[in-house]
């Protein structure tokens, strides 16, 4: 339970954002991991879903996560929960979002995610990043803006991580070359495309079926090369092929998209490697020695 405390503070910002005056009733806790406690909870007779950390541990996290959530509703034909607002108490972080309700993934889970990702990827930027920095995962994500993907991917997603690697001593001067003659390479790999409107960790725990269609949460949000989230699909579990069929369908990816997808892969997984240790290394050089 979030600390009783803090109760009468939650329903008063409730009150003043809905204009309804009631209580906060039915907490159900929802689960969690390293980050955050999740509940739901009742307020006026419509449900909520609330994320609870430490705000000294994770500064702004919350109000990142918020501004994420509310670009990628610029996206009408996906849906995303609706933020009612986040707040700081002492030293106690929350976010409180629209409750979407679960239910198994049907026939066409897929299929319709597939298309509202696409669309997605339609929104665009004039320029590669985001309006603040965030969050991919606890790990703040650098999110400078750039006119040129190559150089918005390698200083603002590879450089930090492939650095903190070989101050630790987890990959050798080889290895930091490798990356370097990668660097020197992208402009080549990656076809030229306009910045697009990214979820940013678009792997298969964050994503669900509810009644009103797929929907998509804990985003690290920025405009990147949406090859990206292509590619991040293909991680830790991967999406069905009816997902690929529809976004091709709908805003065909460039030939040969599939060889770049491990490129793709090496920001996330060098996030996993910072945040969870070394074993992911593994398949980062065997991408990399390929440079």
């Amino acid at each position: 339970m979030f600390p009783n405390e803090h109760n009468e503070l939650l329903q008063l910002s409730m009150h003043s954002i809905l204009g309804k005056e009631s209580k906060i009733s039915r907490v159900k806790r929802e689960g969690g991991g390293s980050i955050n406690d999740t509940y739901s909870f009742e307020y006026a007779g419509d449900r909520y879903f609330l994320k609870h950390n430490s705000e000294k541990n994770f500064p702004l996290m919350f109000k990142n996560e918020a501004s994420g959530l509310n670009e990628l509703r610029k996206c009408k034909d996906l849906l995303v929960p609706e933020v009612i607002t986040d707040l700081v108490i002492h030293s106690d972080q929350y976010l409180i979002l629209n409750y979407l309700k679960p239910i198994p993934e049907d026939n066409f889970f897929y299929e319709n995610l597939g298309i509202a990702i696409a669309k997605l990827h339609q929104i665009t930027s004039d320029a590669f990043g985001f309006i603040e920095h965030n969050y991919m995962g606890s790990l703040v994500q650098l999110n400078n803006r750039k006119s040129s993907w190559p150089d918005f991917f390698y200083e603002c997603r590879l450089e930090p991580l492939v650095k903190w690697c070989y101050d630790e001593k987890l990959i050798s001067g080889l290895v930091l070359k490798s990356f370097e003659n990668l660097n020197k390479r992208l402009g080549d790999i990656f076809p030229t495309e306009k910045p697009s409107l990214l979820h940013g960790d678009l792997w298969s725990g964050n994503k669900m079926n509810t009644e009103g269609g797929p929907t998509v949460f804990d985003p690290a949000v920025y405009y990147g090369h949406r090859e990206m989230d292509i590619a991040m699909t293909r991680l830790f579990g991967g999406f069905g092929p009816e997902f690929y069929i529809a976004y091709n369908n709908t805003y065909a990816l460039e030939k040969d998209y599939q060889k770049r997808t491990d490129i793709c892969n090496l920001y996330p997984l060098l996030v996993h490697v910072k945040l969870f240790g070394a074993s992911y290394l593994a398949d980062v050089l065997t991408t990399i020695k390929r440079f």
